[in-house]
């Protein structure tokens, strides 16, 4: 009995060993054989689109995986996202780039001096019989074109409490919009 049960563990290992070296042989044999309607185990939907190509809603990435198309603003930056660079809220921009979230294209910032920008705050303010400071500049866009907001800290000489006036100044230093309290 003990000898019947020894030969028969050696008979199910050299069963196995046996079946993996045909299995290994047989796999490294197979070729792609792109248009035949299987998407075998060395085809992907890089190399052949015919038989494992992605859905509509989908796309193939760097490695041949379909994978569902990302959505632009879930804060993640996919590898579509960032090839197809139509997503600048998800991806970014560089430094000297804004982010348009209209368009999802990164744009040249304007360059404004601070000293004209000071300019354009002070013909403001003596137009409008205010007097203020500039509390901050920032880089934004207003529709398609890229501009500066300047937030400033205003006072109306015949008024007792503060105000704010934000003025949207574009690449040719013309104010294109402005926003007040008070």
């Amino acid at each position: 009995m003990k000898m019947r049960k020894k030969y028969l563990i050696g008979g199910v290992i050299i069963l196995i060993v046996v079946g993996i070296f045909i299995g290994t042989f047989i796999f490294e044999k197979q070729e792609i054989k792109c248009g035949d309607n299987t998407c075998s185990l060395t085809e992907d939907c890089n190399n052949c689109i015919k038989d494992c190509g992605c859905g509509y809603d989908e796309f193939c990435n760097s490695v041949g995986v379909c994978r569902g198309v990302e959505v632009c603003g879930d804060e993640v930056c996919s590898e579509q996202e960032e090839i197809s660079g139509d997503c600048c809220w998800d991806c970014g921009c560089s430094e000297d780039n804004i982010c348009n979230k209209i368009t999802q294209k990164c744009q040249e910032k304007i360059l404004i001096s601070n000293d004209e920008i000071k300019n354009i705050v002070q013909d403001y303010l003596t137009e409008n019989s205010l007097t203020g400071i500039i509390k901050k500049i920032t880089n934004s866009y207003h529709g398609q074109q890229v501009i500066k907001v300047v937030s400033i800290d205003c006072k109306a000489p015949v008024e007792e409490y503060p105000c704010e006036v934000i003025l949207f100044i574009n690449d040719e230093r013309e104010i294109i919009d402005e926003m007040r309290t008070a």
